[in-house]
């Protein structure tokens, strides 16, 4: 990287990385761009969710936690199952959209925790249809802090998803406590929080009306003008 005249990061964790590596050159952080449009809320239809619920056995009034990404160890799910099976509630369900290869693990967990009747595993589901699973959600929840970029952070958002993570420095500038979400640094915050979330109705209202905006500079546009800027400015 010193080598280059110019290094682009897409996140502060990736250039703070870098630099405990000695990293000295120039450089900016600009996230990597997603199409935010194909996550909106406008693109589907209130049956075909009903319906995509109704397949994996999620009632029109079950609240959804949902999880998208891949289904392995380093992703933490194993503390977000325990963290969810502390949760005494009606209707909640906690959704794992993608395949991996701790699936089978992770099911077992839920068994030995007694909520295997209320975790729902997809599988792996073709990338196309990504888009939709999102609609599943009420919130987006993440133990994860392994991320570098965190794509399914801004396309939550986007598709009007808000969040409750587990904060790691990917996170900067992304999520806003209380504004499009909540982030927590011990596990054990987890359920006093979705608690706070799921207790008053106006918070939720909030986050959730709060979630797609303020999101541009996650789009591919964005990304492509700010990559050109840099470009054009080492041509001249």
């Amino acid at each position: 990287a010193n080598s280059a005249d110019e290094v682009i990061f897409p996140t502060v964790k990736v250039k703070r990385t870098f630099d405990r590596y000695g990293f000295k050159k120039n450089s900016h952080i600009i996230p990597t761009g997603i199409y935010l449009e194909d996550f909106r809320k406008t693109n589907f239809q209130k049956e075909e969710i009903n319906e995509l619920k109704k397949e994996l056995g999620i009632n029109e009034e079950d609240f959804v936690m949902l999880f998208l990404g891949r289904i392995s160890r380093e992703k933490s799910i194993e503390e977000l199952i325990f963290e969810f099976s502390k949760i005494e509630r009606e209707n909640l369900k906690l959704l794992f959209v993608g395949g991996g290869p701790d699936a089978e693990l992770f099911k077992k967990q839920a068994i030995k925790l007694g909520v295997s009747d209320r975790v729902v595993f997809t599988g792996m589901i073709h990338p196309d249809n990504v888009a939709i699973y999102y609609q599943l959600g009420d919130l987006f929840v993440n133990f994860s802090v392994t991320e570098t970029q965190g794509l399914t952070y801004y396309e939550a958002l986007a598709s009007g998803v808000p969040l409750l993570v587990k904060y790691d420095d990917n996170l900067e500038g992304v999520i806003v406590d209380g504004y499009n979400g909540f982030s927590f640094t011990k596990n054990e915050e987890f359920v006093g929080l979705f608690e706070k979330i799921d207790s008053d109705s106006l918070i939720f209202d909030e986050i959730t009306k709060n979630s797609d905006k303020a999101i541009e500079k996650f789009s591919a546009e964005t990304y492509a003008k700010k990559c050109e800027e840099i470009y054009k400015k080492l041509i001249k």
